[in-house]
């Protein structure tokens, strides 16, 4: 890697090459006489001399350190000149750059785009890896310190890079005494420039399996023209001497950014959807949003992954397909996939899917189809082709657990599991119950994470209270137009525009709609209120969710849902079996038994349950049906009898007694 020979220097071409590191010295400079005149036209200078910069690291700088230049002397100009312009001592770029190609991005290698938690291998993100090149620079010093060390590298060679250092220390220190406008801009160019080359980086090497050593190409003929083939990177990791000049494109290489992304493909929506929410929003519109959001992610291969029009999903769920795709390393030209959530999480939420009630695997109507061929040194030898085939991949649901106590006379206290990322089939409606669950307590968890104001507020402990339950209730969005009475009492909760909240109001751990209103004494917790809808005077919401314009008058109801227009007037809607017994639950896909704790009622839109009415766990009111108290549970006190007697009346004979003040009706 380190012999030079007179064709080595012609085919270099070294004036080719000094025009990337020119370029940045010009750019500098009409950084610096501008910047006193014209701060836009002085920003655009800056950001050209980084991106020379970045180029004359990843062409010029780096063909210096193929051919050996200054290597063998104990000073070189050259070194000097470059260790200037870069921004960091050359020869430690140079030991950098070797062990970069000695471990060609695993976890040794001091630019990997990798990192170890807790014994596991996990990508590095784009940004972070970019905008945090110092801390990466600061990790190799250490390890190239340890390297000398144990003897794996020269004294003489850290001579070279301590006197590179000194020089580079002297040079910074005297423009910032003497020219500190010049030493601002010098320093943003060199941060600006190393951002851009650890980008370029990342691109050449990204993350896509632990056990996977990739490298990756440009094969544009004009882009490798016009930078003196830098996009052939696979090519030069297959021969490192060689010069750049002589690097031709290699059909096994890898394509950058072309054929190992993975693309998302979803056709066809419900019909049955069209009309339903999901966290207060139409349900295509939350589903677009999360899909067109949703980060590029690499593989070895390029993958389609085809949603079925029954997924409902969201951005994290999208990202754990990927993530799990993006390792797989097997043959399949088609992959089935399987969520596997711990038991909790399955009960509660997935136990009404079509799944394997022994495993808990949850099939998904998604399939990723192969897009491109695998790579011939991949394949089988017999005949090199590719075989169809279709396996099946499975994805554990990361959730948040969180115990519940309950009252000893109902049941022993539970450990509750809300997954952390919603892929869930819609089957029933119950299925819609159970998505914005799943939305509402990830989507807090996010923001709870963004908001270190509530993190602030936090610190300071209250009545033994976990810290993670201080920072949880200090948590609340409130638009500027909601009404909040005083004394209502709002923790961990958003409440939208023109919405009024009434006297000693509780809401925890919710989402408020737009104009809603929440009579005296109303409680909600861990739920979501369409817009326009009105919770009455003391009612209890638990665990639910309603959409646009619902009307709810005492209550309680819990994990229930409510469509759009539907009405419950002091219905009391039976979560719970007493007997243990799982719920039983009609499905389009035939009875299932619903496995979980506690499960209520769903009201179709326009549904309407009257006051005295009894809803069994499980049951779904269809759209506009009015559901009210059988006659035959009146029953009417004769006379010379101690208790009311069961008497089934016609709506008439009901009329006639009432008219009588002397009978007692009791429904």
């Amino acid at each position: 890697m380190t012999s030079i020979t007179s064709n080595d220097l012609k085919a270099r071409n070294w004036m080719t090459l000094s025009i990337y590191p020119i370029a940045e010295v010009f750019f500098l400079v009409m950084a610096c006489i501008f910047a006193g005149k014209n701060l836009s036209l002085a920003g655009l200078f800056i950001l050209l001399a980084a991106v020379s910069l970045s180029f004359s690291i990843h062409i010029t700088f780096h063909e210096c350190v193929h051919a050996g230049i200054g290597i063998k002397k104990s000073f070189s100009p050259i070194s000097a000149l470059m260790t200037l312009l870069a921004g960091v001592p050359f020869d430690g770029y140079r030991l950098h750059h070797f062990n970069h190609h000695r471990f060609n991005n695993s976890i040794e290698d001091y630019s990997t785009t990798w990192r170890k938690v807790k014994g596991n291998l996990l990508p590095r993100r784009f940004l972070i890896y970019g905008l945090g090149w110092p801390v990466s620079f600061f990790k190799a010093r250490q390890a190239l310190k340890q390297e000398r060390k144990t003897g794996r590298s020269s004294l003489e060679v850290h001579k070279k890079i301590r006197t590179q250092a000194m020089l580079l220390l002297v040079f910074s220190t005297t423009f910032i005494v003497a020219f500190s406008k010049v030493a601002l801009i010098y320093f943003m160019v060199i941060y600006i420039g190393w951002v851009l080359t650890s980008l370029h980086n990342f691109l050449q090497h990204p993350p896509m399996s632990p056990h996977l050593t990739l490298t990756t190409s440009i094969k544009n003929r004009f882009y490798n023209k016009l930078f003196s083939n830098n996009g052939l990177h696979w090519e030069h990791h297959d021969n490192p001497s060689a010069p750049w000049s002589l690097l031709k494109a290699n059909k096994l290489s890898v394509p950058i950014r072309k054929s190992h992304k993975i693309h998302f493909q979803w056709d066809e929506f419900d019909s049955q959807l069209s009309e339903r929410q999901l966290l207060g929003m139409r349900a295509k519109d939350f589903l677009t949003n999360e899909l067109t959001g949703i980060a590029t992610t690499w593989s070895r291969y390029e993958w389609t992954i085809q949603i079925g029009k029954s997924l409902l999903f969201d951005r994290a769920g999208l990202m754990l397909l990927a993530k799990a795709l993006s390792g797989y390393e097997g043959q399949a030209t088609t992959l089935k996939f399987y969520l596997k959530p711990d038991d909790q999480a399955f009960d509660d939420y997935y136990s009404l899917q079509e799944s394997d009630s022994t495993s808990k695997l949850v099939l998904l109507p998604i399939f990723a189809v192969r897009s491109v061929p695998i790579a011939r040194e991949t394949l089988s030898e017999q005949n090199n082709k590719t075989v169809e085939s279709t396996e099946s991949l499975e994805i554990m649901l990361p959730s948040i657990r969180t115990e519940v106590p309950f009252p000893t006379s109902l049941r022993a206290p539970v450990l509750a599991s809300a997954p952390k990322a919603l892929l869930l089939a819609f089957q029933s409606d119950f299925d819609l119950l159970f998505a914005n669950q799943i939305l509402l307590i990830s989507q807090l968890n996010q923001r709870l994470l963004r908001d270190k104001a509530a993190w602030v507020k936090s610190l300071w402990p209250r009545g033994g209270t976990p810290w993670k339950m201080r920072v949880a209730c200090a948590h609340k969005k409130i638009h500027p137009t909601a009404q909040i009475h005083p004394t209502a009492v709002i923790e961990g909760s958003e409440i939208k525009a023109g919405a009024r909240i009434g006297a000693h109001c509780v809401i925890r751990f919710s989402s408020i709609g737009a104009n809603v209103r929440l009579h005296d004494g109303a409680k909600v917790e861990l739920s979501l209120v369409g817009d326009n809808s009105w919770l009455m005077h003391d009612l209890v919401l638990y665990r639910s969710y309603t959409e646009d314009n619902v009307f709810l008058i005492h209550g309680p109801y819990q994990f229930s849902a409510f469509q759009s227009k539907s009405s419950a007037f002091a219905t009391i809607m039976m979560d719970y079996r007493p007997d243990s017994k799982p719920i039983r639950v009609n499905t389009p896909i035939g009875a299932k038994l619903y496995r979980g704790c506690f499960l209520g009622a769903v009201l179709k839109p326009d549904a309407k349950t009257l006051g005295g009415t009894l809803v069994a766990p499980g049951t779904i009111v269809p759209s506009e049906t009015w559901l009210g108290p059988s006659r035959d549970s009146i029953h009417r006190l004769k006379e010379k009898t101690k208790f009311p007697i069961k008497q089934s009346l016609s709506a008439v004979a009901v009329t006639e007694l009432s008219k009588n003040s002397n009978t007692t009706l009791d429904s």
